[in-house]
């Protein structure tokens, strides 16, 4: 018995003692997601609330919304977004990560609403990924950083990590080596154009990410050079008056500046604009509107003339705060970029993709595409020739 005992006492010690020994392989790192809900959609009725006709896609998705982590300054926030996939699937080798356009609305993104990437699920049998941004969505209370593309980015990244461990935990899985689209018009392309840098700069982002092509259309990617336009046509009937409003909200919403009541008219300051845009209840076109009926949509009815004085000091600590946001420099394109833009656009300067061609001249990957209609009529056709498949060869 005592000999039993002693073999059992050195088989465990022997045990242990190869346990100890043995590499501990990490555990694989998990992102970080709150589930909130899952719904089902009809691409069909997809379709129809973008183009307001009936088109006949019968394909459902799955549109699963959840909170994220991401960054706003040194600060971990939580924000909300969704991932969709087409009913019935249980492997892909596709993403297209949407970058949608401005939103003054709460409910004017992607968990909330339909956007049009999402009917990349039927046309490509693809995957949908697409984050709320700050302050919309289920953080309406938060500010909203409108402008801040790099800021935004950085969030639309951070919520394509999140939706990879949504789609496993959903038992969705990727070709290993699955493909990955990156879009947006407006806001939505420098947003995407920020996606774009990101993932250059970054190899571990690189190897995640799995970025093929990004399809930037009508974006503010030196916005200064959106903000020149406006400002250097003072008395010029604005297109979208709103513009000015939201790119003063962005300083102060990222934390780049305190006080904006300088920045505007007594006449802007009078009116409830501000607190119609804080609020989150109105979309843009409202705002335009109501900004016409009580200032006036000239920027000089806006935009205060201390600011409008371009050889002032204002206006260049003024110009200088946009620097935080401008995209065209600092990096050169190694994966495939694709721009579209108007030249007759009265809402972002074309001369905001010039300057990003200025900055590039000559890099193979990049190709530029012009248009010649408004900023919402050109918006229209790039999403048709992203959905028609139109710039998808390489």
């Amino acid at each position: 018995m005592k000999r039993i005992i002693l073999f059992l006492s050195a088989s465990l010690l022997l045990a242990s003692c190869v346990k100890d020994n043995d590499p501990v392989l990490p555990e694989e790192p998990r992102e970080w997601y709150l589930p909130v809900s899952t719904d089902t959609i009809l691409c069909t009725d997809v379709a129809e609330a973008i183009t307001g006709i009936s088109i006949g896609m019968n394909t459902r998705i799955v549109r699963a919304t959840f909170m994220y982590h991401s960054m706003f300054d040194t600060t971990q926030v939580s924000l909300s977004g969704c991932v969709c996939w087409p009913l019935g699937s249980r492997y892909n080798e596709e993403i297209w990560l949407e970058n949608h356009f401005t939103a003054t609305r709460w409910d004017q993104c992607p968990s909330q609403s339909y956007m049009p990437g999402m009917i990349m699920c039927h046309t490509r049998q693809a995957v949908y990924v697409g984050s709320d941004y700050m302050g919309l969505g289920l953080t309406r209370n938060m500010p909203a950083p409108y402008f801040n593309s790099p800021l935004l980015a950085r969030q639309s990244i951070d919520c394509f990590k999140a939706a990879l461990q949504v789609l496993k935990d959903n038992g969705i899985s990727l070709a290993s080596d699955y493909r990955t689209y990156n879009f947006g018009y407006s806001l939505g392309g420098s947003v995407s154009l920020g996606v774009a840098k990101l993932v250059e700069q970054d190899p571990e982002l690189k190897k995640a990410v799995h970025l093929k092509k990004s399809f930037c259309g009508g974006g503010p990617y030196d916005q200064m050079v959106m903000i020149e336009s406006y400002v250097n046509n003072p008395k010029h009937v604005a297109e979208m008056p709103v513009v000015m409003a939201l790119d003063i909200e962005t300083l102060k919403n990222s934390n780049l500046v305190s006080n904006i009541g300088n920045l505007f008219t007594d006449r802007f300051n009078s009116s409830d604009i501000l607190e119609m845009v804080e609020s989150r209840l109105y979309d843009t076109a409202i705002l335009n509107s109501a900004i016409r009926n009580r200032c006036g949509a000239r920027i000089s009815d806006c935009l205060s003339p201390e600011l409008l004085d371009t050889t002032g000091t204002l206006f260049r600590e003024f110009r200088d705060l946009h620097k935080a946001f401008d995209l065209t420099e600092g990096w050169e394109p190694t994966i495939p970029l694709l721009f579209f833009h108007s030249k007759a656009d009265g809402v972002v300067s074309y001369d905001c993709m010039e300057s990003f061609r200025n900055r590039h001249k000559g890099n193979p990957v990049v190709t530029y595409l012009d248009a010649n209609g408004s900023h919402n009529d050109t918006g229209e056709l790039f999403y048709e020739k992203i959905i028609g498949e139109v710039w998808m060869e390489d």
